[in-house]
């Protein structure tokens, strides 16, 4: 009996080790599944980060770490795990217009990536100037101004990509924000980023946006053609070579378009209103300026072509009376931009008046004489201000031209 009992307990130990060590074992594996599920947790965090000047595609963004993110559409990245600031971009494509853009961008605290965030880095006061003077708050601040169609902020980015692709102009305007009145208006800050430009380009992007009257998400495709321009190269060092001469171009104050900055075939820029070396070529309307045909009266035409013909030939941005890409100014685009002062203006006009049209008579008299694309009747010509119909296409005057 007493072996039997000793049996028994011995049974009974080992199940109850049994029990324990299969409870150990299942604890271990809920242990086991539970460590499961966190990693797999971690592996499944996703964050996003928008990337816009507009929205840029293509581009190579990784944090401090250097986790790289995916892109998914529309300038939004995504990162598979946790992410350590700052976030930098490089390289990418405007979605709208597929031009390269061309600067590096970081963001220290936001998911939002623009010249914005990139400009005012980690320097609260340079955030806070800006919001003060922009009347946003910091997440409005920070926020996809494509989508939520904020035109201040839109303007405010391309203006910044404008000065960031430029060192000494990042300098200067870092200064500026630095140290400038919270009481400054949106005009203010435009003015300024103009004086810390150091380049045509820089200018012809800040005046075009300016200007801009859209929608924010219609931004990109407005300044297409002006984006394009740069990106071919055509105000590189601001010159502009055309048959042989070397033009600087300028800009607009007014309606920000794009000017050589003296008339076709001028040897310089006017030093004042009568200086001849910048006349330049007398044209007959719609002529090629290499020839002058004369005629015996002033009513006379110079060619037997259709006058829509010459017109379409002075209005075609490859005309070769203009450089590529400019072509002969229309009377409209004269009267935009208010030079009735001439030489005072930025365009420097001069007192050329016109030459008749058999060539025996050179006709200065203090005149600003400029012809214009347009044909209404006779040709119009831009005449201290006013357009006249009181010559005819024969007679000769210079041209100045303007970017598409």
């Amino acid at each position: 009996m007493r072996y039997i009992t000793i049996i028994l307990l011995l049974f009974l130990f080992s199940g109850c080790q049994n029990f324990e060590q299969t409870s150990n074992e299942n604890n271990t594996t809920v242990e086991n599944n539970t460590t499961t599920e966190n990693n797999s947790t971690d592996k499944n965090t996703t964050i996003d980060v928008t990337v816009l000047d507009g929205y840029i595609k293509n581009a190579i963004v990784k944090d401090d770490d250097n986790n790289t993110a995916i892109y998914i559409g529309t300038g939004v990245y995504r990162f598979y795990t946790n992410i350590t600031y700052p976030i930098t971009t490089s390289g990418g494509e405007l979605l709208d217009t597929n031009l390269s853009f061309d600067i590096n961008m970081t963001s220290y605290d936001s998911l939002i990536i623009s010249p914005i965030t990139t400009f005012i880095k980690d320097d609260t006061t340079l955030k806070n100037n800006l919001i003060s003077i922009f009347g946003k708050t910091t997440d409005e601040f920070e926020s996809d101004y494509i989508d939520n169609n904020d035109t201040d902020l839109a303007k405010l980015s391309i203006l910044l990509y404008a000065i960031l692709t430029d060192k000494n102009s990042t300098s200067t305007f870092t200064k500026t924000i630095t140290n400038i009145d919270i009481n400054s208006t949106i005009d203010d800050i435009f003015s300024e980023a103009i004086i810390a430009s150091n380049s045509s380009s820089q200018k012809a992007i800040i005046l075009k946006t300016k200007s801009l009257n859209s929608s924010a998400s219609n931004f990109e495709l407005d300044l297409n053609s002006t984006r394009q321009d740069i990106a071919a190269g055509l105000y590189d060092n601001n010159k502009v070579v055309f048959r042989g001469m070397s033009y600087d171009t300028v800009v607009s104050p007014t309606t920000s378009k794009i000017w050589l900055d003296r008339n076709i075939g001028a040897s310089r820029v006017c030093t004042d209103a009568i200086d001849l070396n910048c006349y330049g070529i007398y044209f007959q309307w719609g002529s090629d300026g290499l020839s002058f045909s004369e005629t015996d009266d002033i009513d006379d035409d110079w060619s037997s072509a259709s006058v829509q013909s010459r017109q379409n030939f002075w209005t075609n941005n490859i005309n070769g009376v203009c450089p590529i890409g400019f072509h002969v100014a229309s009377k409209q685009e004269i009267l935009d931009e208010d030079i009735e002062n001439g030489f005072d203006s930025f365009l420097k006009l001069p007192n050329n008046g016109v030459i008749l049209n058999d060539k025996r008579e050179y006709k200065v008299d203090d005149k600003i004489a400029l012809w214009s694309s347009s044909f209404e009747q006779n040709s119009f010509y831009f005449f201290d201000g006013s357009f006249s119909q009181d010559v005819g296409n024969a007679v000769g005057i210079p041209i100045r031209c303007v970017g598409e």
